[in-house]
């Protein structure tokens, strides 16, 4: 894709708390179902008081952290886009998921064969980081922004891989119409527990999981006796949600028959080590130059107050040639090294 004036006007850095009205806005226009982006002041102050408690602590194996990141414009108050880290969300509560197993029953006696697809309920991601809250304003949508919001993400586990587990997720957001109604959870959960979807999202969001395990059936659910509704919408995604699975698969993330227990949104994974763009970013010093750059890439300094643009850059043996006002955004010097990924 180029750089135009429009998106080079662009940044992703972390979170501030200065950042907790605009973020809100924002929520509120992301609709029902996005569990890490609440449209709560309250729920939104604590989680970025513990992004910003993550990005400052010193990190040897993943924990409890969070790391948010938000898109914004220089001398702009607003925010366009938000993404963010779950460093391992299986830390102080199980992390459910439903997997799919196929299941077969033989009968000699009567020459008979049944294959039939079951849910079962399991914790198989308690070690996993979370790729989360992804999501871009509706007037930016196609402009590519969504794509650097994404990617910041894997600049930082690049730059930080200890703060993550070997393997990385995405719970995609499953299909909801805009009343906050989920054919999933009405087919399944409202026959366990004694509330709507949006209210078991919300206690979802602020941490309080354990009438997961409280309430939740431990026995296989056979999907061929659920409503139909409810069966469609296993492992299909939001319509806001299919440009975020493209970008994701496209870093080489993948299907494996792991749903969501609320929504039935199919869940995305990959092995940190084989990210595309963690495989094919590359560390260089900076070089400010007055010299003509050509070459469109994604930047980053590595600084723990990370700051991901697009921009163009020469690249000569270890050296990326930036320009003064690229510097200027990234907050570099010359020597100072920086990630680059030429797109």
């Amino acid at each position: 894709m180029g750089i135009t004036d429009s998106t080079g006007k662009f940044f992703v850095r972390p979170v501030a708390m200065a950042d907790l009205d605009a973020l809100l806005a924002l929520a509120k226009k992301s609709g029902p179902g996005m569990t890490n982006l609440p449209a709560d002041k309250e729920l939104l102050t604590k989680k970025i008081q513990q992004s910003l408690t993550s990005f400052e602590k010193s990190v040897s194996q993943p924990k409890d952290e969070l790391y948010i990141f938000v898109l914004t414009k220089k001398n702009d108050a607003r925010i366009f886009g938000c993404s963010a880290i779950d460093a391992k969300p299986g830390h102080d509560y199980p992390f459910y998921s439903y997997k799919i197993v196929r299941e077969t029953f033989t009968s000699e006696q009567l020459n008979a064969r049944f294959d039939r697809d079951v849910l079962m309920l399991v914790n198989d991601y308690h070690k996993a980081s979370e790729l989360c809250m992804l999501y871009l304003d509706e007037s930016l949508q196609k402009s590519g922004l969504g794509r650097l919001l994404s990617k910041a993400r894997l600049f930082y586990m690049a730059n930080n891989p200890e703060r993550f587990g070997k393997t990385i997720i995405a719970e995609m957001r499953g299909q909801i119409d805009d009343m906050g109604h989920s054919p999933f959870w009405t087919g399944i959960a409202t026959h366990f527990f004694s509330i709507p979807f949006l209210e078991a999202d919300k206690l979802s969001a602020c941490g309080s999981k354990q009438f997961i395990s409280d309430l939740m059936p431990k026995h296989p659910i056979y999907i061929s006796l659920l409503p139909q509704d409810t069966r469609a919408t296993i492992g299909k995604v939001h319509p806001k949600t299919k440009a975020a699975v493209k970008v994701l698969e496209a870093e080489g993330f993948y299907y494996d028959h792991y749903i969501d227990i609320f929504d039935g949104g199919p869940t995305l994974e990959c092995q940190l080590s084989q990210i595309k763009t963690i495989q094919n970013s590359l560390l260089g010093k900076a070089e400010i130059t007055e010299d003509s750059v050509t070459t469109a890439a994604i930047l980053s300094n590595l600084s723990n107050k990370l700051i991901v643009i697009y921009a163009l850059i020469s690249v000569s043996n270890q050296s990326v040639n930036i320009s003064p006002e690229t510097a200027q955004k990234l907050c570099v010097q010359s020597g100072d090294d920086i990630r680059y990924l030429v797109i």
